[in-house]
């Protein structure tokens, strides 16, 4: 028996270019996280000059973070999950 395997993207990291995308103060992570009530939204950023939990955004950012938002959005409305 074959099994079939889905690819699902769970994290996007939107960061200016040429800054790394894990690491970087200025990416912002988007992702899909589910604590078994469904899935939702998390938005994180690792930076040291804001308080803790607190996102800054820019205006130019924030484009690309509502792409990153459908992208995700559109792969879990794909899955057929049981």
């Amino acid at each position: 028996m074959t099994i079939k395997y889905n690819m699902t993207p769970l994290t996007i990291s939107v960061h200016p270019e040429g800054h790394n995308p894990v690491f970087a103060e200025t990416a912002t992570h988007v992702s899909i996280d589910d604590h078994a009530g469904g899935p939702f939204l998390a938005i994180t950023q690792s930076r040291d000059d804001v308080d803790n939990g607190k996102v800054i955004i820019d205006f130019d950012e924030f484009d690309a973070i509502v792409d990153a938002v459908k992208l995700l959005k559109s792969g879990m409305d794909e899955q057929d999950f049981d």
